[in-house]
């Protein structure tokens, strides 16, 4: 076995921060790739030989493997494929005994997530309310996965109608829940927000939102929570609650992928993201959900992207689009160049700023009184002056 395996460091625990595609450095292409070999496997078997070869000989270095894909949220979904394959038998036993530890952490953590979903159906239930839960939430709970312990949640999402909206939100304040403390003038509005603001329970480890639409409407103006509602299914073994159907499902996840955190701008897919396609499409092909969304291009580049990087190719899917191979180009050039890219992002976060953030806000203080309000309540105040600071910082330097 080679001698750099025995020099591993790994993470002592799975960050349970969702990945956002502006922090996610470009992996080098042949990392990148392979990360897609050890997904698939239950698919491709014949990837099985060649990653033996190269976790045998050291050409697949673990040092370099396993903090990536603990970055990316998937270290247990990996660790647990290659386990399933035969190919941990390549890995140090220090190393097998550390990661079984975070497998046992995964599965402990999301059953406790289940005993938090219970209570929320309660609470819902007893005001005559059927939670449609959303992304995360859903897969774990319809079984997506080999084992629950491959997806790490940060947060469970559910839609609600909007007339049992406020309903829903004062059930679980009853129950115990509260809104995440917040600046006084920093809180969402929730009769126009998306959601309600995240409420947390002192005795569970993730946080809530209570959706009253599934996007916003510039992500995607067509798809409504009257279309999800209307296809929604229910889980046999959870009465009285429901996931949308596996089309509207996937749907949800590349409008939320590539739109709303700005994949398809910053030509970066999460590999969290790029696994949940890849069970996902098991259930659904890729081009009968085009149909349902608005923006046609950036989805069949983002699977354009998936096929390739999961090692499917045309099985997964294929298009003569050309926006779609630019866009695969483009992608495939920043995980080779990645110096280059970070030097995209960058710019392209501080035109963020600059433009749409400072001198939109600037415009409409010039006639809105409200958004002057915004101005002066904010600079007058150090607390935000403070988090601001951080914040600018972070994004400058693509880290959220």
């Amino acid at each position: 076995m080679n001698s750099r395996q025995n020099k591993l460091h790994v993470p002592p625990s799975t960050s349970h921060v969702p990945p956002s595609t502006s922090h996610l450095s470009p992996l080098p292409p042949p990392l990148h790739y392979t990360i897609g070999q050890c997904l698939t496997l239950d698919t491709i078997p014949a990837h099985r030989e060649p990653l033996a070869q190269a976790l045998d000989s050291g050409a697949l270095p673990l040092d370099a493997l396993l903090p990536i894909c603990d970055r990316h949220l998937i270290l247990p979904a990996v660790y647990y494929s290659l386990k399933r394959h035969g190919l941990t038998q390549f890995f140090p036993p220090d190393l097998c005994d550390h990661l079984e530890q975070l497998l046992q952490a995964s599965r402990a953590r999301n059953r406790h997530i289940r005993q938090q979903i219970d209570g929320i159906n309660a609470a819902l239930h007893a005001q005559g309310i059927a939670p449609v839960y959303l992304k995360g939430a859903a897969h774990v709970l319809q079984g997506l996965y080999p084992d629950p312990c491959e997806r790490i949640m940060h947060d469970i999402d559910f839609l609600v109608p909007e007339a049992q909206y406020q309903t829903a939100a004062q059930a679980l304040l009853a129950a115990g829940y509260a809104e995440f403390p917040t600046l006084p003038y920093q809180r969402t509005d929730p009769d126009t927000a998306k959601h309600y603001p995240a409420l947390q329970h002192p005795d569970f480890p993730v946080s809530i939102e209570i959706h009253r639409l599934p996007v916003s409407p510039q992500s995607d103006a067509h798809f409504t929570a009257e279309i999800i509602l209307s296809e929604k299914e229910p889980l046999p073994d959870i009465p009285h609650a429901f996931v949308p159907s596996p089309a509207h499902q996937l749907i949800h996840h590349v409008i939320h992928s590539q739109i709303a955190n700005k994949g398809y701008r910053n030509k970066m897919c999460s590999w969290r993201d790029l696994y949940d396609c890849y069970r996902l499409c098991q259930h659904v092909a890729p081009r009968n959900i085009l149909p349902g969304i608005q923006k046609k291009n950036q989805a069949e580049a983002y699977f354009l992207f998936a096929a390739q990087s999961l090692g499917l190719g045309d099985a997964l899917f294929s298009t003569q689009n050309r926006v779609a191979h630019r866009f695969y180009r483009r992608a495939d050039r920043a995980l080779r160049h990645p110096r280059r890219h970070q030097l995209y992002l960058s710019w392209i976060n501080l035109c963020d700023l600059l433009f749409r953030t400072y001198l939109k806000r600037i415009l409409q203080a010039s006639y809105k009184k409200s958004a002057r309000d915004y101005i002066r309540n904010r600079i007058t105040d150090p607390r935000w002056r403070k988090q601001h600071r951080q914040t600018v910082h972070r994004r400058l330097r693509n880290r959220g």
